[in-house]
């Protein structure tokens, strides 16, 4: 990653343009992070790292920058672009009053504890970029449904096979990390095995401690088809005391 260019807000935030385009073949466009105080959650009090991200083109980012150095914009008025969505919006201390088709935007909040997990799953290269965002889709409405949190989605893009698998040289990797009872990953996992859609994968513990989690679901109670893409949204996570030692860790 490079940092094409630094400032500062009116209010001191620091923000900053960045090129990840030499790291991530699926990345077009320039970004920018911004690192502001947040307003509630775990990290209440603390700076984090906002990332905006997209836009257009080169141009769109570099005029915002701008207006955000000139204080002629508010991070506020951009959460078009924040990348973590509603974590983004929770701890900046923004209410959701999103509005979606069928009807209004119902939001629960939910605690829970796990461990952390992170998952890599292949998606056949040949899918075109459209089969590959519907089996996104799919994989994230069923993990919904299940006592996990998900933590963050990584889409690394289509890359080289390093050997062939099921008749398959290239995938689409994308990379989940979340936060389960151990007990719910062999569940997870049985679906994998039998989802075409899905040439391998490997889940590995990230962490021995357990994390509480408070998550938001997002729903339309009157239409079925007006469910958001991400469901799991972050409010933050901290490490709690650990009552039992359990490990688990599945691999193909």
């Amino acid at each position: 990653m490079e940092v094409l260019e630094r400032a500062k807000m009116k209010d001191g935030t620091r923000i900053q343009i960045e090129n990840w385009k030499n790291d991530y073949d699926f990345i077009k466009t320039l970004n920018i992070a911004v690192y502001p105080i947040a307003q509630r959650g775990s990290e209440a009090n603390k700076t984090f790292r906002l990332e905006l991200e997209n836009f257009k083109n080169d141009a769109e980012v570099k005029e915002v920058f701008s207006k955000l150095e000139k204080g002629e914009i508010e991070i506020t008025e951009l959460t078009q672009y924040f990348m973590n969505g509603t974590k983004d919006e929770y701890l900046l201390g923004i209410d959701s009053n999103k509005k979606i088709e069928g009807g209004n935007l119902k939001m629960e909040e939910i605690k829970g504890n796990g461990y952390k997990y992170e998952q890599m799953l292949i998606i056949p290269g040949r899918y075109e970029k459209e089969k590959v965002k519907e089996v996104i889709n799919d994989i994230l409405k069923d993990w919904d449904k299940k006592e996990l949190f998900i933590d963050n989605v990584k889409e690394h893009g289509k890359k080289q096979l390093a050997y062939e698998i099921k008749k398959e040289n290239e995938g689409y990797y994308l990379e989940i990390d979340f936060i389960s009872k151990p007990e719910i990953i062999s569940e997870l996992e049985r679906k994998i095995r039998i989802n075409d859609d899905i040439i391998k994968f490997i889940t590995v513990k990230l962490e021995e401690g357990l994390c509480s989690y408070n998550k938001i679901i997002e729903d339309n109670a009157e239409d079925e088809k007006g469910k958001l893409y991400y469901y799991n949204k972050y409010l933050g996570k901290e490490n709690i005391k650990e009552d039992t030692e359990e490990e688990e860790e599945e691999e193909m």
